[in-house]
Parts: C-alpha cells; structure tokens; sequence
C-alpha cells in the first residue's frame, strides 16, 4: 500500500511537468479528457488546433521567401487559412481535412523525389518526422473534439458565421494578390517577350535540372555537363531570371508547367538517345537516319547509362558546334 501511494504522488508530478507541447504530440486518454475539460483554460494559439496548420502555412511562406515562388504560397493560403480558422473554432471535419490534405501533399512529394531519383534516407526520415508532428496533434485536437461532443461539453457552434468567415480568407487573399501583380510589378510583358522567356527558361531547365533527373533515373549522377553550362552561361541564366521576376504569375506557370511536364522532358531525352542511335546505324550503312526503321534490338546498342556518361563529356563539343547558340540569341532579345 505505502508503495502504491508514493507511486501515485509520483506519476502526478511527472504527469504536471507535461507540457502542452508534449500533451499534443502523445496524448493518452488522461491527456485527452483534461484537454477536453479545460478547454477553456488553455490559450487558442497553444492548442493543437491551431499550431500545426498554422506551423504549416508559416513555413510554407518562409519557403516561398526563399524561392521567390510566391503563387504556390498564396494557392496553399487559399487553402490553409480557412482551415485553420475553422480548427480553432473546433469543427472535427476541418480538422481531419487538414490532416488528410497534409498527408495528401507530403506523399505526393515523396513520389516526385522518388521519381526524379532524389530521395535520400535523411530527407525521408525527415518527411516522416514532420508528418508524425503536424498529423500526430491534429488527430489529439480531433481526439479532444470528440470527447467534448461525446460529453457534451460542446457548445452550441455557430456555422453560418464561421463558415462565412472562412470563406473571407481566400477571398481577401486572392483579390490582394492580383491587386499586388496588377500594382507593384514594374512592367508587364510582351507576347514576344513572353515567347522569349518561355523558350530560354525551358532550355536551361532542360540542361540542368533536366538532364540531372534524367540520368538520376538511369542511375548515373552527373559530374560536368549541368554545371559546366551553368559556369558557361551564367549572364544568359541570370538575365533570364531577372526577366522573370517583372511577371511573378508568368514565372509560376512556367514553373508549373516544367513541373507537369516531366515525363514528357523524360521523353525529350529518350528521343535524343535513339536518335544518337540512328546517327551511329546511318554511318555504319551509309542510309538517312530518318529512313531508318525504329527495331527494338536498336535500343541495347546505346543504353541510358551510358547515354548520359556521354552526354556528361560532351559539353565543349555541343559549345563549339553552336548547340546553344539558338538560346545565347534568344536571350539577346530581351530588351
């Protein structure tokens, strides 16, 4: 008995030193139903209603800080800022929502490094530990919820006001966010100017990151040619950013679009392989690369791998033949 009671004393004073951080994170039911029954106690911006979405959006901008992408930051504020209102006001759907769209984009960010070759064992172990803190509180803040409804400890919600005011966020956010493209860029640009950016901006993509995560998916890691065009071409790349920056809407299509279109840059790749391919078959039969019939056999004679341990050798050669010459000219028209 005297053993008992100096365990009791015990387990309530480690259970004191508890704070709200660490209640969040692993909550037992004792965690659970003092959330529940002291609701009103803890401050709104300590509960677990509020601080994972918000934690979210607060990194999403900082990201977007140091992109410069600021589309993408306003699209998922869109999103994040009614949720978060409506967590706090406790509705349990929102808060599942929250979880289920955050779980939603860190798989689908899982599956985009997977694909283009870069997920490494620190960056998953970091992806998971992050899910595990933002889903983790969230489901202890539903948990809550719950017990107060189950114990109707709940009151009364007023949905139409809050639903109202959900709807508010996006509203202001969008319409300031057009305000700020339509008001504050210093120049809009012109069709011809747009084609320019379209072409240039493609064109380094696709012989830097692109090629990168070609190989990557070959399992060759390149050691030259992305960075040798770098170093080469840096005034054309930096010009091209520059411009980029007068149309932030424009910047973030391009980025969108180089981003829905990767298999397809994959396939740009594919095609330069075969017709390397052909090129080599051409010299060997004296017939026209285009007259020859496309076999399966053809495929085994160059192999990704060692396509792009050639490619990573052939900079100076494509440089001096006047391979980039169509971009260096391009950029040029950007005055």
């Amino acid at each position: 008995m005297t053993e008992n009671k100096d365990k009791q004393p015990a387990a309530e004073e480690k259970a004191k030193e508890r704070n709200w951080i660490s209640a969040s994170l692993w909550a037992d039911k004792e965690d659970i139903r003092k959330g529940a029954e002291r609701y009103g106690e803890v401050k709104w911006y300590k509960s677990a209603r509020f601080w994972p979405s918000m934690l979210v959006l607060i990194l999403t901008w900082i990201g977007a800080a140091v992109t410069g992408s600021y589309s993408e930051a306003v699209g998922v504020s869109v999103i994040l800022c009614p949720l978060c209102y409506l967590n706090v006001k406790g509705y349990r759907w929102s808060l599942l929502l929250f979880a289920a769209l955050y779980t939603f984009d860190r798989v689908s960010v899982l599956y985009m490094r997977a694909e283009s070759g870069q997920a490494s064992g620190s960056g998953l172990w970091w992806l998971l530990i992050w899910w595990l803190v933002i889903v983790g509180a969230t489901l202890t803040a539903f948990r809550i919820e719950n017990y107060r409804h189950k114990h109707n400890l709940a009151g009364r919600g007023h949905y139409v006001k809050d639903t109202l005011i959900a709807l508010a966020f996006p509203v202001v956010l969008i319409a300031s966010f057009m305000a700020y493209n339509i008001f504050m860029y210093k120049s809009s640009l012109t069709d011809e100017q747009r084609k320019a950016l379209a072409f240039s901006y493609g064109f380094i993509s696709r012989n830097t990151d692109g090629v990168i995560n070609y190989c990557l998916r070959s399992g060759v890691e390149l050691q030259k040619f992305p960075e040798q065009f770098r170093q080469t071409y840096a005034d054309e790349i930096t010009k091209v950013n520059d411009w980029l920056e007068k149309d932030e809407i424009f910047k973030s299509g391009m980025e969108a679009s180089l981003q829905e279109n990767k298999e397809m840059l994959y396939e740009v790749f594919e095609n330069g392989r075969k017709d390397l391919i052909r090129l080599t078959i051409a010299e060997e039969t004296g017939e026209k690369p285009e007259n020859l019939v496309w076999k399966t056999e053809y495929d085994r004679m160059i192999s990704p791998v060692e396509y792009c341990k050639l490619m990573d050798e052939s900079f100076e050669i494509m440089n001096s033949t006047g391979f980039f010459d169509s971009f260096v000219e391009t950029v040029k028209t950007l005055q």
